[in-house]
């Protein structure tokens, strides 16, 4: 009987620490402002800083913020879903730039 019961208390436990492990908090994904700790010598742009300039041109949320090389230049791409359709926009890392 009382390994019965130890065997539902730890599936309690492990029930109950799954959601909590489960909610945290992925920073591309908060809705308020990213606090932006460098800044790119000649007007570059950080990928925490496009995000969050991304965010506050066309609200939603932040769901995915990459650095990819295009034509030997780094670009910023971050995926914004608003009101359920998602955006990309793209921004040039070295001079902060809209692409697209």
């Amino acid at each position: 009987m009382l390994n019965g019961l130890k065997k539902i208390a730890l599936s309690l436990l492990v029930l109950l620490a799954v959601p909590a492990m489960a909610t945290t908090a992925d920073p591309f994904l908060q809705t308020a402002p990213v606090p932006v700790e460098v800044q790119l010598a000649g007007g570059g742009l950080t990928l925490q800083q496009a995000a969050a300039k991304a965010r506050q041109q066309q609200g939603g949320k932040v769901v995915k913020a990459e650095t990819r090389s295009s034509n030997g230049k780094s670009v910023h791409h971050i995926r914004i879903v608003k009101d359920g359709r998602v955006k990309t926009l793209i921004f040039d890392a070295a001079t902060g730039k809209k692409l697209q």
